[in-house]
């Protein structure tokens, strides 16, 4: 008996009430701005990747180049020093051989 005492409440009406938002100009208006904020968040996270990796590459861009102009300009030096040393070389040859050449006939060894 006291099991068909209690009353059993129904909600379904206020349920429909509320699931039954009326679309007036106002409620579409804020839906849309809604919906154009999400959009907006979105593309401002893929904006932010798109900086985010392009300084990325730009780092590395300029490591590479240092380094690089590092190489090259090494590179420059070693065959800058390469040709200084050759032609000091030559010019040492040419001064022995022809101070050997003069010392040969000055001797009178022929």
């Amino acid at each position: 008996m006291k099991s068909s005492m209690k009353k059993k409440f129904d909600f379904s009406a206020e349920m429909n009430e509320a699931e039954s938002i009326k679309n007036t100009p106002k409620n579409e208006y804020w839906e849309e701005e809604k919906r154009l904020l999400d959009v907006n968040a979105k593309e401002l996270a893929s904006l932010n990747d798109n900086v985010h990796e392009m300084s990325i590459n730009l780092v590395n861009f300029y490591t590479s180049f240092v380094i690089y102009s590092k190489s090259a300009l090494y590179k420059i030096h070693i065959a800058f020093k390469e040709q200084i040393r050759n032609k000091t070389v030559f010019f040492y040859n040419s001064v022995f051989f022809s101070f050997h050449l003069i010392s040969f006939f000055a001797l009178g060894n022929i």
